[in-house]
This record gives C-alpha cells, structure tokens and sequence, in this order.
C-alpha cells in the first residue's frame, strides 16, 4: 500500500495526480487507515511504570500468555483498574482487530477513551483507532464523518498530545475524503516537513496534499462558473 502514496507523491503533474486519484481513491482511504493496532498498545504498555502496582501488571503479563490472548487482556481488563485496565484493553482492541473483529474492537477502543482515570496519552490514542476501527467495522455504510471528526481533531489540536501529528493526518482525511471539504484538509496538512517528523507521516502527508491541491483547483472553477450571472 506504501507504493500508492509514494506514486502520488511523485504526481507533479496535474494530470497524473488525477489518474492517480481516479484509479486509487478509494484505496489510499484504505490504506491510510489500515490498522496496525499493536504498535500504539505495545508502546504504551513499555513505558509503563511497572514497579507500581506489580499484581496487576502480572495480570497483563498472564493476559498475553494466554491462547486466546483477545480474550485473555478483556479478562485482565475486568479484574484492573486504572492505566493498567486501559493497557489491557488497548492490546485486546488489537488482538480484535488482528481478527477483523472491528466491530468489538471499537468498542474497547471506545471504552478507553471514555475513561477519565486513563492516561491523556491512552485516551488520545484509544480515539484516533476508535476512528478507524468503526470505519471498518460498516464498510458498506456512510462512515459519520463529522462524529469521528469531533473524536480526533482535539487531539490534532492538542501541542500536548504524542499522537497530534497522526490526528492531524487522519482528520485531513476525514475531512478531504469524507466531507470533500478539501481546504480544511490542507490547513491540517501543514507543519509535517518539520525535521522531527517520521518520513512516513511526512510522505502520506505530502501525497494527500498534491490530491487535495488538485481537488481544490478543480471545485473552484465550478463554483466560479455557477456564480457567473448571464447577460
């Protein structure tokens, strides 16, 4: 799928940024939003503090030893509280997502971002995969693009937050793929050629920019025409 958004990327021109749109749209979407749910929990879980409240990370730790390991952190996730029990979700909302179980894993990620007792950083997180995780839990339905928009942009508004630059880039989306509100999208895909940001953020951001720059270019001239008054 990185081979689609380095072709666009590449797109200079005009016309072929349009090809390209044309024939991968719907894909790069996809693409953007494919999961890889246990990067996010996984990270999490190593920066944890696990010298405080050492039986319930033993907890976390049986969870991912057991055969069904879904199943094994909701379990951890009853019988914890606090940052703990959001880990466990966390890793079981992937481990569901590893199933295309996305329905159950939006749930959970759903869960953890409604709680207050979680850790900002968790519950920022926990939004931006609730996000995505529903869009392919009803693949065949209109996603609500401005409801997963209201989850995600405060957490791409937030200079705090670790995860601002991925909302940043998954609100562009929402907002240039689902709401065609394409000059939003460009105001939100500024600031990734800074040099601390990853080269991927930097290249999805690059080629959603050229996209949505055409698509803009395109919109304007109907507009003009439509408010032309005959003679």
């Amino acid at each position: 799928m990185s081979d689609i958004f380095r072709e666009v990327d590449e797109a200079l021109q005009r016309e072929k940024v349009a090809k390209l749109w044309k024939t991968y749209g719907p894909t790069l979407l996809l693409a953007a939003i494919v999961l890889v749910l246990g990067t996010a929990a996984t990270t999490a879980y190593k920066s944890w503090k696990t010298h405080e409240n050492r039986a319930e990370t033993a907890k976390l730790i049986t969870a991912a030893e057991d055969k069904d390991i879904a199943a094994g952190f909701e379990k951890a996730a009853g019988e914890t509280k606090g940052e703990h029990k959001s880990v466990a979700l966390l890793n079981a909302a992937s481990k569901y997502a590893d199933k295309k179980n996305f329905t159950k894993a939006t749930e959970l990620y759903d869960a953890v971002s409604r709680d207050q007792s979680a850790p900002s950083d968790l519950r920022d997180i926990a939004n931006i995969y609730y996000a995505r995780s529903a869009m392919l839990a009803a693949p065949d339905k209109t996603p609500d693009f401005k409801g997963l928009i209201a989850r995600i942009e405060p957490v791409a508004n937030n200079s705090d937050s670790a995860f601002r630059l991925q909302a940043k880039l998954d609100t562009a989306l929402l907002y240039g793929n689902g709401l065609k509100d394409y000059a939003k999208a460009l105001t939100l895909l500024t600031g990734f050629d800074e040099a601390i940001v990853p080269d991927s953020l930097k290249e999805k951001a690059l080629a959603l920019k050229n996209v949505y720059e055409y698509e803009q270019s395109q919109k304007a001239p109907v507009a003009a025409s439509a408010q032309k008054q005959p003679e």
